[in-house]
């Protein structure tokens, strides 16, 4: 009987002693900080802010929005050519204007061209409906340049005209500008500072001879002869100024008759005649334009004939 005590004893003493070299439980207190050593970071994605899109997916966007911009483009061109031959009951511009019985006779990145019933016309897109500049592919950007160079032909197409009829007339290809005299302008006195000349002293017998003078000659004279040169100066003066006005008002006037005689040549096809009696007029007045100048030169003759007779009198005081 007391050896079986002895092993019961012996399996108790060595139980309790495994018992005390094992971890102790967690208490509640150190839970929450057990479970926060065991998450990962990283593996929550916590402090990582969200990454952009790769070079590659942007270059894959924009072949996308290029190849979604050709057939746009493609699908307006088609728009605009299948287009020729519609017809509208009626076609109102955004400026109120309405056009009756319109049939579309062709369009092109800046507008439509229409027949209508009172004739043609060309409606910019600018003044469509937004339902055609959508249909159209209306680009205001491209539309402007486009336009800006039609400009830039039709004037040079209008200038070539010009001159071939300048030079059927016997004209020069360009206008030439009316020859005008140079502008007078006051004297500016300037005040001028020589050296004395030192003359070598001559020795000899002094001669005195009278002096002829005119009667009634002296300071006094010479004074009056003076102010009436440059009275006379300055009406000259202002009758240029009157003169140039009125030679520069006929010049305009001819050079607008000289445009209006090849207005109509320019803008007609085939074979472009100009406006002779227009043309006539514009000679004419050129005419009386060179008259007036040339009344203007003789005048600023007569001032400088006053300015040398001036310095004379001046001289001889």
């Amino acid at each position: 009987m007391r050896k079986p005590l002895s092993l019961i004893l012996a399996c108790l003493t060595s139980g309790a002693l495994a018992a005390d070299t094992k971890d102790p439980a967690p208490t509640p207190a150190d839970a929450p900080a057990a479970v926060a050593d065991s998450v990962d970071p990283a593996a929550e994605g916590f402090g990582n802010e969200p990454a952009g899109p790769t070079i590659a997916e942007l270059e894959t966007l924009a072949a996308r929005a290029a190849k979604a911009e050709l057939a746009r483009l493609a699908l307006a061109a088609e728009a605009r050519r299948s287009a020729k031959g519609e017809k509208h009951e009626s076609l109102t511009t955004k400026k109120g204007r309405t056009y009756k019985k319109v049939t579309i006779s062709g369009v092109d990145e800046i507008g439509v061209k229409i027949f209508h019933e009172s004739g043609t016309a060309r409606i910019k897109f600018a003044e469509l409906p937004t339902t055609f500049q959508q249909r159209f592919g209306y680009d205001p950007d491209r539309a402007k340049a486009l336009l800006e160079q039609e400009k830039q032909l039709e004037n040079a197409r209008d200038q070539a005209t010009i001159a071939r009829l300048r030079v059927e007339a016997g004209l020069p290809p360009e206008p030439k500008a009316t020859t005008r005299p140079p502008t007078t302008r006051p004297p500016t006195t300037r005040p001028t500072t020589r050296p004395p000349t030192t003359r070598p002293k001559t020795t000899g017998p002094t001669v005195t001879r009278p002096i002829d003078k005119p009667e009634g000659s002296g300071p006094n004279t010479t004074n009056s002869e003076v102010a009436a040169l440059t009275a006379e100066i300055t009406t000259f003066e202002a009758a240029i100024e009157k003169i140039m006005d009125v030679a520069k008002g006929i010049e305009a006037l001819a050079k607008k008759a000289e445009e209006r005689a090849f207005a109509k040549a320019s803008r007609s096809a085939g074979d472009a005649k100009f406006d002779e009696a227009a043309m006539k007029k514009a000679a004419d007045l050129r005419d009386k334009a060179e008259a007036e100048y040339r009344k203007v030169s003789s005048l600023r003759s007569k001032i400088t004939k006053n300015k040398r007779a001036i310095k004379k009198l001046e001289r001889g005081r």
